[in-house]
């Protein structure tokens, strides 16, 4: 039998009618539903004939699935490109052409971006501008890939910041890093998750103004085409906005600090100290961050304007970082046992259905997480939701 999609649902929800051809029998709408499904399943079962994935394309609902097909021809991989939605699929695809795949890793979307990197099909040249992406995450991805040459391997291991955490830790199960290599990066991480135990009080401004000098941190390794860190190590960064110094001279009493730095950095870091102190006087008596928050620096700049009301476009906006980072900001806030209103987040709805999963399949995989639920939730919706759950199953 021939198969027929219908494009559009014979329910209507707004006013709990069913379309009048199926006169008001709700035995149709289950078989839509259950054509929906088997059409769902064609779409994304590789294998399908390639003169169906082409039909099976011109269905708004069906084609992020034929997207993601690997027997989809190219043809109509570059026709689904146009469209947004199914960048994700594509990202993922193991026959999507390098061009498209090239395009798609320059995405403002996190998880296209981590999808290519972890794409086996990606080429080398996209793995080597996506092993300095500014996300954690998306680095994670290329160490991942066996397809990354060992020389990018060993740049990623160079950062051990925090900020390099998840790169670290693939890097650190990559059985292809000499051994050597290895017990260095495993101390690294010992060493990262001790600096995230140390309680430290610090104002609110001094968090502010350490994203800000982040910013510019990134914005001059880009131009010279380099990772931040070796601009300046996240320790040096750190002292610099607790310290906040406005002259050369005072610079060279930063620790690591040499006359090279001094000259080629100083002033790009020593304007924004000077706009920073117009906003916050440092003679003003400043809100401490309690102990508790102290742990999440330099997360508290996020944690306190999140609390406050803010959205998480507002608080990117406000610091001078993308929404994907703020995203990262909160769920690290969550993994750490804090509590804030995920509502915000993941609406009520998606929070259900994402739990539901979780009991069902377990936390082990976020991909197949995401396949589970048929990729109609972002990465960050079950990322944070995922924190939460793990967060009410472990004992106290």
């Amino acid at each position: 039998m021939m198969f027929v999609y219908e494009e559009n649902c014979p329910y209507d929800e707004d006013n709990d009618e069913f379309d009048d051809r199926f006169h008001d029998d709700a035995i149709s709408y289950l078989r839509w539903q259950e054509e929906e499904d088997a059409a769902i399943g064609k779409a994304g079962d590789p294998a399908t004939p390639p003169e169906i994935l082409v039909e099976l394309s011109k269905y708004e609902v069906l084609s992020t699935w034929v997207a993601g097909n690997p027997s989809t021809p190219t043809e109509v991989l570059f026709q689904l490109y146009e469209d947004k939605r199914n960048h994700s699929h594509l990202s993922g695809n193991a026959k999507t052409p390098q061009e498209l795949l090239a395009q798609l890793s320059i995405s403002s979307n996190e998880e296209v971006r981590f999808r290519v990197a972890y794409n086996q099909n990606t080429s080398v040249n996209i793995l080597i501008k996506l092993s300095k992406d500014e996300d954690d995450i998306v680095r994670s991805c290329v160490a991942k890939n066996p397809n990354t040459p060992m020389d990018v391997l060993l740049q990623l291991c160079e950062d051990k910041s925090a900020d390099n955490h998840e790169t670290l830790l693939a890097i650190s199960k990559n059985s292809s890093i000499p051994p050597d290599i290895r017990l260095d990066v495993e101390k690294a991480l010992k060493d990262i998750k001790a600096d995230l135990t140390i309680v430290k009080e610090r104002s609110v401004d001094v968090d502010i103004l350490f994203e800000r000098l982040r910013l510019v941190r990134k914005n001059l390794a880009d131009e010279m085409e380099v990772p931040p860190y070796v601009i300046f190590s996240n320790a040096t960064l750190n002292q610099i906005a607790e310290l906040q110094p406005t002259t050369h001279s005072d610079f060279s009493n930063i620790s690591g600090m040499d006359q090279n730095k001094i000259e080629k950095y100083a002033d790009d870091f020593i304007s924004i100290i000077l706009e920073h102190q117009k906003i916050y006087s440092q003679t003003e008596t400043t809100e401490i961050v309690t102990s508790k928050l102290s742990n999440l620096t330099p997360h508290s700049a996020t944690f306190e304007m999140y609390t406050n009301g803010f959205e998480v476009d507002d608080i990117a906006q406000k610091l001078g970082l993308n929404p994907s980072t703020i995203w990262t900001h909160l769920l690290q806030i969550l993994e750490s046992g804090y509590s804030i209103n995920i509502d915000r987040l993941v609406s009520p709805k998606h929070q259900t259905i994402i739990y539901e999963a979780l009991e069902m399949i377990g936390s082990d995989s976020l991909r197949t997480l995401f396949e589970h639920l048929r990729e109609e939730y972002t990465y960050d919706e079950i990322k944070i939701i995922k924190a939460v759950w793990q967060n009410k199953r472990i004992p106290f």
